[in-house]
């Protein structure tokens, strides 16, 4: 199965998959995150989303808190296989980490 990881950060998600056996890529915009992610032996392009060039599509792609923060959240599914899937996870603005 291969999966983008839309906003990996370091990468320890996509190191998690990637030591299941998974095939993954890492889409991450800050520098130094991509550098230490690559350090990890990890396929991590510093990118946008909305500026990502590709034809390859995914069995899954997922977005962890970085959705809330795309001009064109709609892009994503340009990459998702049909019948593929997309796991969001969305900040919960009633949590008491957001009310701090």
């Amino acid at each position: 199965m291969k999966i983008l990881d839309v906003g990996c950060h370091e990468g320890i998600f996509l190191k998690i998959l990637k030591d299941k056996g998974y095939k993954v890529l890492g889409l991450e915009p800050n520098t130094e995150m991509v550098k230490y992610g690559r350090n990890m032996g990890l396929s991590i392009e510093q990118n946008f989303i909305e500026d990502f060039l590709t034809d390859r599509q995914f069995a899954m792609v997922t977005l962890f808190h970085v959705i809330e923060h795309l001009r064109r959240p709609d892009k994503v599914l340009n990459f998702l296989k049909p019948e593929g899937y997309l796991v969001l996870e969305l900040p919960n603005i009633e949590s008491y980490s957001a009310k701090k």
